[in-house]
């Protein structure tokens, strides 16, 4: 299937790997570090409003 992102081709290494990550989809990785930290900040508000 050709749905979403493109795979990486042949590269395998870690440093391709990395390169392709902070390059090409650097958007995509900051954008999911916020909506994971917002989730996480979300669950300990919520977590201390049930407990009292």
């Amino acid at each position: 299937p050709d749905a979403g992102m493109p795979a990486l081709q042949s590269s395998t290494t870690l440093k391709a790997l990395a390169l392709d990550l902070f390059s090409k989809h650097m958007l995509a990785l900051e954008l999911t570090s916020v909506l994971l930290l917002a989730g996480a900040v979300g669950a300990l508000l919520i977590s201390r409003k049930l407990r009292g």
